[in-house]
């Protein structure tokens, strides 16, 4: 089934350091992006990220080997490969916070928010927004 483990070992350790490049995410450059590939921001209001850009091309390279590193299940391998790649960082992220994280960056989002919007004018918009947060590590969290 395996046809060259060194391949194999290389496309396992690149896919991890693309899953490195932008975790635990301490800029959070998702959030201005205008394009991306594989949660890679290619580009943002400013232009081009090399970062982003740098991990597509491992993430790619690293899909190659597999391939080539593989003889059957060529197809069910990189859908396995892509679904892990897909819905892991999530977990992670989530035991990041609730092991290693302090501070901000142990606060989460919960889904039980709501925002209420009023037109005020023709132009302006006022709004509240009621958010629960979730303070995922053993300390207690000081909020001003």
């Amino acid at each position: 089934m395996i046809k060259s483990k060194e391949k194999l070992i290389y496309s396992i350790v690149i896919l991890g350091i693309c899953m490195c490049l932008f975790f635990p995410f301490p800029n959070n450059l998702m959030i201005k992006t205008t394009s991306s590939f594989m949660a890679f921001p290619i580009t943002n209001y400013d232009g081009y990220v090399s970062l982003g850009i740098f991990g597509s091309v491992l993430f790619i390279i690293a899909m190659i080997l597999l391939v080539k590193s593989i003889k059957k299940y060529r197809l069910l391998t990189i859908v396995l490969v892509l679904m892990v790649y897909t819905f892991l960082p999530h977990y992670l992220i989530t035991i990041y916070q609730e092991t290693l994280a302090n501070g901000i960056n142990a606060i989460s989002y919960t889904e039980y928010g709501e925002c209420k919007f009023d037109m005020v004018g023709k132009d302006l918009l006022n709004g509240e927004c009621h958010l629960e947060l979730q303070n995922r590590s053993n300390e207690r969290c000081h909020l001003n």
